[in-house]
């Protein structure tokens, strides 16, 4: 088979897939709103489930064993059997024998997951109920959520349509740019058996930001994050080839530099003769997805643009690390960093906001690649940034991590199809010395930031007899 013949193959999968796409999006958009409720781990009442997922939801709770304990009216209707003789009644009893053994192992797998809550898609057969006369086939979600006493599972049913939906004589071009369907949130890509990106949809573009001129023959890896964990892939690649299918969320990368998480469904291709021709990858945007209490919580502590802690959670860290320092006597003190960039107005007055975002990005990169581990790097605004340094026992310590700050910013930054170079001034103020509390600690910090500014060195250490009068010539450390 040839090459056209393999991309054609693979375009045909994938109209299946985007059908089925939509049908998973809906069970996903379901599964968010119960985790609003279910976030930790008490489950709300049957009569608010059934409003968070409305009357037409199908959908069971069970114990992590298969016990049914709720059905929804729908699910009532759906099975032909009252909630009163569906409560207690083993799940297993409602499908074939080798259906509810292949599922017994997957429920095997999700009381393993040490996770607070956990997720599997599978297919599922219910048949021999009074309704059900022949079998029905459903796409389910199946969720496991700790409770306060035990595991609780929800199984989330979406009917499965019938009918062959492959159009034998597809138009690439009208699939892989979305048209006809209107679904223009799915993203869609194909993966030739080399692991190149064979072709892209307008969803693609339109989540990442790659083109299918930047996409195709390009590895998917143009898309790692690298804030998966360090296992992740060799996992994602043993279950792929395994079950020849895996979904699940990832954490991406748009083409901006934006981290995402997405939810991510990939199907291997294989001919007749069982060889793999491809995958068929296809995944929707989470981040618009997460739930109302992450989403404040994250726009409440954190820089919405960098990711790094915010001046409130910087605060909250800082009073912490103090009241650590003042009830253990041998612990070593704490030292605050105040960065203020150079040269950025310009950048951003004159290339725009885009690249001065792109910028700040990237400082807040270079920032926690410099610092220890267990230090903060917070942007408390502007292009103004915080670093809190705890166990600190010496001068020593301070300007190693200064000089490795300041070497990491003196390189070319790459925003855009600009190379630019910035810098900082940088003022330190220690604890207990320099500051009783954490907003005197700051307020000094940054007087010997604006110092170091105002004298052009690199950077300067808080000095009281200095800093309080700045009508005195300034004793500095560093030069530019």
């Amino acid at each position: 088979m040839n090459n056209d013949e393999q991309s054609l193959q693979l375009l045909r999968y994938a109209q299946d897939l985007q059908e089925l796409m939509v049908q998973h999006t809906k069970l996903q958009q379901q599964y968010q709103l119960v985790m609003q409720f279910m976030r930790h781990g008490n489950r709300s009442t049957d009569l608010l489930l059934d409003m968070v997922l409305q009357p037409t939801a199908i959908y069971l709770v069970t114990n992590d064993q298969g016990a049914i304990s709720y059905a929804s009216p729908a699910a009532c209707k759906t099975l032909g059997l009252p909630g009163r003789e569906l409560q207690g009644l083993p799940i297993g009893q409602l499908l074939p024998d080798a259906q509810w053994f292949g599922l017994k192992e997957l429920l095997g797998v999700l009381a393993e997951s040490s996770a607070s809550q956990a997720i599997q898609q599978t297919k599922m057969i219910f048949a021999g109920t009074r309704a059900i006369a022949v079998q029905q086939t459903f796409d389910a979600m199946i969720m496991q959520v700790k409770g306060p006493e035990q595991k609780e599972l929800y199984w989330l049913l979406q009917a499965e349509k019938s009918g062959n939906s492959r159009v034998e004589d597809v138009q690439i071009d009208i699939l892989m740019q979305g048209e006809g369907d209107g679904d223009g949130d799915d993203a869609m890509m194909l993966v030739g058996a080399d692991g190149m990106i064979r072709a892209v949809n307008s969803g693609f573009t339109n989540i990442t930001g790659f083109s299918a001129l930047d996409a195709v023959g390009e590895s998917p890896r143009i898309l790692a994050a690298g804030h998966n964990p360090p296992d992740f892939y060799e996992k994602f690649w043993a279950h792929l080839g395994d079950q020849g299918h895996w979904s699940g969320e990832i954490f991406n990368r748009r083409k901006n530099g934006q981290i995402y998480l997405e939810w991510l469904s990939v199907t291997a291709v294989k001919n007749s003769d069982r060889n793999t021709l491809g995958y068929v990858a296809a995944f929707v945007d989470m981040t618009q997805q997460s739930t109302a209490a992450d989403s404040l919580a994250k726009l409440a502590f954190h820089d919405p643009l960098t990711g790094l802690p915010n001046r409130r959670l910087l605060k909250d860290r800082l009073a912490k690390a103090i009241a650590v320092v003042d009830n253990t006597q041998a612990m070593p003190g704490l030292c605050i960093l105040y960065l203020d960039l150079n040269r950025f107005k310009p950048i951003n007055d004159e290339l725009g906001h885009d690249i001065g975002d792109l910028v700040l990005r990237e400082v807040g990169v270079r920032l926690q690649a410099s610092v220890r581990r267990g230090d903060t790097v917070a942007r408390v605004g502007g292009d103004e940034f915080v670093v809190l340094l705890q166990r600190v026992d010496s001068t020593e310590v301070i300007t190693q991590v200064i000089a490795a700050i300041l070497n990491a910013l003196s390189d070319p930054i790459q925003a855009g199809d600009h190379t630019l170079r910035i810098g900082a001034s940088v003022g330190s103020a220690r604890y207990p010395s320099d500051g009783p509390d954490a907003a005197t600690l700051l307020k000094h910090a940054d007087a010997a930031m604006f110092r170091a500014k105002r004298t052009g060195v690199l950077f300067c250490f808080y000095q009281a007899d200095v800093d309080d009068d700045a009508a005195r010539t300034p004793q500095t450390q560093g030069t530019r």
